[in-house]
């Protein structure tokens, strides 16, 4: 598990660089989501890999105008 959310990790530097290049404020999700793995936060309820990945998914949700609806 730990492996596979190194991977996810590193695909996220790739999708964070393509979104920084249109918002900047898009940087440092990657560096959160990797920094919590490494200090094995994977669910904490404080800066956890999911914390930072619920983020970005709430952000990009609201960047792009939808609704979960």
């Amino acid at each position: 598990m730990l492996a596979e959310l190194a991977q996810i990790a590193d695909v996220l530097d790739e999708v964070e660089a393509a979104l920084v290049a249109v918002l900047a404020r898009f940087a440092g999700y990657g560096d959160r989501f990797r920094a919590a793995l490494d200090a094995g936060r994977i669910t904490d309820p404080r800066d956890s890999c999911h914390q930072v990945w619920f983020e970005l998914h709430e952000d990009l949700i609201a960047t792009l105008g939808i609704t979960r609806h």
